[in-house]
């Protein structure tokens, strides 16, 4: 390429990165949890919501389940619930709690349990901890816990005709090391898979077998996203836990995946379309289900739209670029283990981070001055890595993967592959993608002014925000 065209685009590559260094921040919020409600709900609406957070050994404390708890109890007020709310209960409170709840509710209501707090999978069953279980070994887990399948057997056998389980509960397993062994069985890590008895849904915080934190702020991000999407009317039960994943997965940048499994067949709402009535004791409308099969969902993968990163903007996409580059240079090796876990898990900024990983060298050694050297390359594993991000429409990687093919590196020099990949991605208004677009479409000899303004446009609306607006916050 000519030599103006790579400092020009340098240049303006170098103002996006400075710009978003300065400024840097993640997601949108949702909107505050509001009272704005359309249609009629008169279904009978109980709901039991835990937060376990003051553990008796200070090891394993969290802060944020009894914030989470209050919060969620909130939004399920505004809808209509009744409410109880319990904050650290030991197990045998637990047990008499869920048996009171599921007692209570009537028939044909809805009942949704919420619980924050510990929770762990001991040989692929899940388990709630109580704040006074001694953290001793694995084998006394299931005595001195309380299994998820009790929780949902109960409700399983009460007289409601909807039930929702939330379990914002795949923080860590204490028993697992803390050292680098404990790497060594990632397959336990968070809760483990499980099935949505008839007319139930059941949501986890994250996907199987992954870990969700418990939020840097004073709420989890996941209990955060949740609440303020329970009251948006006019959106069935199942649209609202796949739009909190997408979220989810925007704010925290891939890092947590909610997931849900429903074996409700037809159309659930807390707050109804205007002229739509739920009426007491009647299932939801039915709909054709192909033989009424569980739906085991993360986030649905049907087209770009879809996914979280299929409405970035071109200043997010400089947000993403930027954590992303942020993530590979400040990787070590033994990160590896647990960023492999979680691009095996479907996260696809970890997936494209240790395909730039890998292409750099993993390895970090100080040449001196401040210098640093990679070094411990593998092709290979990189190319296999920006693969399965690209596939799924992921720009960052289709860009990343479109270079090494337009310059030969690593793999064989292929610029049919390198062209459709950036013209793939410039379609999601990812900057750099319009960029190499330009840059090939003018060494082709058919780049227009208007294309190239376009380009340009592209990358200065990735530099900045309209007067007023603020930045995005995780």
């Amino acid at each position: 390429m000519k030599n103006w065209i790579r400092i020009c685009l340098a240049a303006m590559c170098c103002a996006i990165a400075c710009q978003v260094a300065a400024q840097v921040s993640r997601g949108h919020p949702l909107p505050t949890p509001g009272a704005v409600l359309s249609g009629v709900n008169n279904v009978a609406k109980h709901a039991l919501v835990i937060g376990n957070g003051s553990y008796t050994q200070p090891a394993y404390r969290l802060k944020n389940p009894a914030n989470d708890a209050e919060l969620m109890a909130q939004s399920l007020r505004k809808l209509g619930f009744s409410v109880r709310k319990e904050l650290n209960l030991g197990r045998a409170d637990m047990l008499r709690v869920v048996t009171e709840f599921s007692a209570a509710v009537p028939e044909g209501g809805t009942a949704f349990v919420f619980y924050a707090g510990h929770g762990m999978q001991i040989g692929g069953t899940n388990y709630l901890i109580p704040v006074d279980m001694a953290v001793t070994s694995e084998q006394t887990v299931p005595m001195r816990s309380v299994a998820m399948s009790m929780v949902m057997d109960r409700l399983a056998a009460a007289r409601s005709s909807v039930n929702i389980l939330v379990f914002d509960a795949c923080r860590n397993n204490p028993f697992q090391p803390a050292s680098n062994a404990k790497y060594r069985s990632l397959g336990s890590l968070g809760l483990a898979n499980i099935k949505a008895p008839r007319g139930t849904l059941v949501a986890y915080s994250t996907s199987p077998n992954q870990l969700a934190p418990d939020g840097s702020g004073v709420h989890s991000l996941y209990a955060k996203t949740l609440a303020a999407a329970l009251v948006e009317p006019g959106v069935t039960l199942v649209d609202t836990f796949t739009r909190v994943g997408e979220s989810v997965r925007k704010l925290s940048y891939d890092d947590q995946i909610p997931w849900f499994s429903t074996s409700m067949a037809g159309d659930y709402y807390f707050v109804p379309p205007q002229g739509t009535v739920v009426v007491a004791g009647q299932s939801p409308q039915r709909i054709k289900s192909g033989g009424g099969d569980v739906a085991s969902r993360g986030t649905p993968q049907l087209n770009l739209g879809g996914h979280w990163y299929g409405q970035l903007n071109e200043r997010e996409w400089s947000e993403v670029d930027w954590e992303i580059a942020q993530r590979v240079k400040h990787l070590t090796a033994d990160e590896l283990p647990q960023l492999e876990h979680q691009a095996k898990g479907g996260s696809v900024v970890a997936q494209t981070t240790l395909g730039l990983a890998w292409r750099e060298g993993i390895h970090k050694a100080d040449s001196g001055r401040g210098l640093i050297t990679r070094y411990g390359a593998n092709n290979g594993k990189s190319v296999f890595w920006l693969k399965r991000a690209a596939s799924v429409g992921f720009a960052v990687a289709q860009v990343e993967l479109a270079e090494m093919y337009y310059m030969g590196h690593g793999v064989q020099r292929d610029k049919a592959k390198a062209r459709a990949l950036v013209i793939q991605a410039a379609q999601s208004r990812y900057p750099r993608a319009q960029l190499d677009n330009i840059q090939m479409r003018i060494e082709e000899g058919i780049a227009t002014p208007q294309e190239m303004m376009d380009a340009l446009g592209s990358a200065m609306r990735a530099t900045s925000l309209p007067s007023g607006a603020p930045l995005s916050s995780r």
